[in-house]
C-alpha cells in the first residue's frame, strides 16, 4: 500500500480554501454506459491502458506518477474527480494556486503542469463543458494531468524532488502512514485541495525562515548586481585603500548590514566597517578577524543569483529530512561542522565537530542512537588500514606496539592475536591485506574515550578524539567520514538523561576506570546528519557555508535533469 509520511483525518478535514470561481452553467448529465461509466470515463480508461510504457504522455506532458494515477482512477471506477458537474473548475483552480505557489519553495510550477492545466481549463471553459468529442478528450486530459500534478507535488513536498525519474507507489511507501490515494480522495470530497497539499511541506521552524530568506534574495537578485570587491592586498581596521568604498557598498547591499551612512573619510577602514566585516565573516563560516583577504573577498563576490540557488537547494534538503526529527535528537550539520543537542525544539548544547574530508565524505543519514561505548576498541576499517596506517607500519616497525594496535586474521574471527613482527608488511597493499587491526582503549585510541553507535549502511558513528586541536580551525573537514565530537561528555550526559541506570557521576567513574563499558539507552535518541549550506540562526541572521563536498552543484544538476 502507498503511504505518505504524515496526514491525518483532521488535517484532511481542514477548512475549505475559498477560491473565486466563475460559475458556469451546469451541463446536462452525460448518458451512462451499461457499467455506469461516462464517455469521459471511457476516455480515461483508454488513456490509462498503455501497456509497457513506463511514463505515458498526455498531450505534451509525461505522467510522472502514472502508477498512482492509474490506481486512483481504478479505485473510483474511472469516474471523473476534478471535472464533475458541480462547480467544475473550483478544485482545479485550487490545484493551480498550490502549483503556482511552489515558487516560494524553490520549486518549478512547470514540474506540476502549470501551463497545461491553465490551458486545458481555459479550453474547457470556452466549450462551456459541452460533451462534444473534443471536450471529452480535453476533460479526460485535464483529469489525468491534474491528478498527476497533485501526486507529484505531494511527493516532492514529502520526500524531495527526484529529477526526471518517474515516481512509483513503492517509492513513497512507509508503514503506519496514510494512503496517498485516500489523501487525494478526501481532499476532493472536502474541497481542500490547496490546504491538503501545502500541509505536506515541512513545518520545522527553519523551513518557513528559509522561504522568507529566498524571497528576500530573489528581490536582491532582481536589482542591479552588487559591486565586486577587487582582489589585492589585505584590508583591515586602520587601513586606507581605494577599494574600501567598494567594500562598504557591497556590504550595504544586503539587508541588515547596519553600516553608518555618515562617512567622513570614504577610503578609511574604520571601526564601523570592521564590525560589519566580522559579522559577515561569522555568517559565512570564516575566521572573524576583520581581515579582508582572498577568502573573504571570494565570499563577498558570490552573486545574489547564486545565493538564491543555494537557498533553493537547502529548502530541498529540508523536504528530504524526516518530518518528525524527534522531541529529543542530535542534529549534525556537516557543512557547518557543528552538532546541536535538541530538546523540545530548543538547542540545549552546541559544539564543534570534525567531519570527513573531501575523499572520505561524511554521509547524510537519519538513524537512532541505540548505545554508546566507554573506552572503546577501534576496529580499523580495511581502507583506512591500507591507505593510512600501512605506510606508517612499513616505515616504523614499532608503530603498532607504540600506538596500541593488535593484529588478527581478517578471515578467521576465532583465531587469536598474531605476532606483528612475523608479517612482511612491505609486501602488503590494497589487493593483499588479510589482516584486521584493533586499537586498544587508551589515551592514543583514535576514538578517544567514547563511541556513539547508530545503525547505518556507511559504518560511521560519533566519537571522541585525542586530537583536541582539530576543533580550532574554522574548516574542520579532517576525518575519514565519522564525526569527531568536541565535547563527548556533554553528548553522553544528554543521552543518559532518560536511562535510569546511569548518572553523570557513574559516567565519569566509568571513563576514569579505563575499562570498556557498553551503555545501552532505555530510550533511543534520533540522530540526523544533514548537509546544510544555508540556514537562518536563532537570532535571525542568514548563514552561508562553502560547499566543501561539491554537493550543491551535484544536487542542482540532479534537480535540473542534467
Amino acid at each position: 500500500m502507498v503511504r505518505w509520511r504524515r496526514t491525518t483525518a483532521a488535517a484532511l478535514a481542514a477548512a475549505l480554501v475559498t477560491t473565486a470561481v466563475s460559475h458556469l452553467p451546469l451541463p446536462v448529465s452525460p448518458a451512462l454506459a451499461a457499467d455506469g461509466r461516462t464517455p469521459i470515463s471511457e476516455e480515461i480508461a483508454r488513456r490509462l491502458a498503455v501497456p509497457g510504457v513506463r511514463a505515458p504522455m498526455v498531450g505534451t506532458r509525461t505522467l510522472g506518477t502514472f502508477e498512482l494515477v492509474r490506481r486512483f482512477y481504478e479505485e473510483r471506477n474511472l469516474m471523473p474527480a476534478w471535472t464533475g458537474p458541480r462547480e467544475p473548475r473550483s478544485l482545479v483552480l485550487q490545484l493551480l494556486e498550490a502549483v503556482k505557489s511552489a515558487t516560494r519553495d524553490g520549486l518549478d510550477p512547470e514540474d506540476y503542469h502549470a501551463t497545461e492545466l491553465g490551458n486545458l481549463l481555459a479550453d474547457l471553459g470556452d466549450r462551456r463543458w459541452a460533451l462534444s468529442h473534443g471536450a471529452v478528450e480535453s476533460r479526460a486530459a485535464l483529469e489525468l494531468i491534474a491528478t498527476d500534478a497533485y501526486f507529484k507535488f505531494a511527493a516532492h513536498a514529502l520526500i524531495g524532488h527526484r529529477g526526471e525519474e518517474p515516481l512509483r507507489g513503492d517509492d513513497l511507501a512507509e508503514d503506519g502512514l496514510d494512503d496517498a490515494v485516500a489523501h487525494l480522495e478526501a481532499a476532493i470530497a472536502t474541497g481542500t485541495i490547496f490546504t491538503s497539499l501545502t500541509a505536506l511541506l515541512p513545518t520545522h521552524d527553519q523551513y518557513p525562515q528559509l522561504r522568507r530568506l529566498l524571497a528576500s534574495y530573489r528581490r536582491l537578485a532582481a536589482k542591479p548586481p552588487w559591486l565586486e570587491v577587487p582582489q589585492g592586498r589585505t584590508m583591515q581596521l586602520g587601513n586606507r585603500d581605494v577599494r574600501v568604498p567598494i567594500l562598504r557598498a557591497r556590504l550595504a547591499a544586503e539587508p541588515g548590514a547596519g553600516l553608518s551612512e555618515d562617512v567622513r573619510f570614504p577610503q578609511w577602514f574604520d571601526g564601523d566597517l570592521d564590525r560589519v566585516v566580522r559579522d559577515f565573516q561569522r555568517r559565512h563560516g570564516l575566521e572573524d578577524d576583520g581581515v579582508v583577504g582572498t577568502t573573504t573577498v571570494r565570499a563577498l563576490n558570490v552573486p545574489a543569483e547564486q545565493r538564491v540557488r543555494q537557498i533553493e537547494l537547502n529548502l530541498e534538503r529540508w523536504r528530504r529530512l524526516p518530518r518528525n526529527l524527534g522531541s529529543r535528537h542530535l542534529f549534525v550539520n556537516i557543512a557547518a561542522a557543528e552538532l546541536d543537542a535538541v530538546e523540545h525544539d530548543r538547542v540545549v548544547a552546541r559544539m564543534r565537530v570534525v567531519v570527513g574530508n573531501a575523499a572520505w565524505q561524511t554521509p547524510v543519514l537519519s538513524s537512532t542512537i541505540t548505545h554508546f561505548v566507554i573506552n572503546p576498541y577501534w576496529i580499523v576499517p580495511r581502507r583506512i588500514a591500507v591507505e593510512s596506517l600501512l605506510p606508517n607500519i612499513v616505515e616504523d616497525p614499532e608503530y603498532l606496539r607504540v600506538h596500541g594496535f593488535r593484529v588478527y586474521d581478517a578471515l578467521d574471527t576465532e583465531s587469536g592475536e598474531l605476532d606483528a613482527a612475523t608479517i612482511e608488511w612491505s609486501e602488503l597493499g590494497p589487493r593483499k591485506f588479510p589482516y584486521r587491526l584493533r586499537q586498544e582503549p587508551g589515551p592514543d585510541n583514535a576514538l578517544g574515550r567514547m563511541k556513539f553507535v547508530f545503525p547505518n549502511r556507511y559504518s560511521v558513528y560519533l566519537h571522541d578524539t585525542p586530537v583536541r586541536d582539530s576543533f580550532v580551525p574554522r574548516v574542520r573537514t579532517r576525518s575519514h567520514g565519522c564525526v569527531r565530537l568536541e565535547n563527548p561528555d556533554a553528548v553522553a550526559e544528554y543521552l543518559i538523561a532518560e536511562t535510569e541506570e546511569w548518572s553523570r557521576a557513574k559516567l565519569l567513574e566509568a571513563i576514569a576506570a579505563d575499562e570498556r563499558r557498553v551503555v545501552r539507552l532505555d530510550r533511543r535518541v534520533p540522530v540526523h546528519l544533514a548537509y546544510l549550506t544555508a540556514w537562518v540562526s536563532e537570532t535571525g541572521a542568514v548563514q552561508f557555508r562553502r560547499d566543501y563536498y561539491g554537493r550543491d552543484r551535484r544536487l542542482a544538476h540532479a534537480l535540473d535533469g542534467i
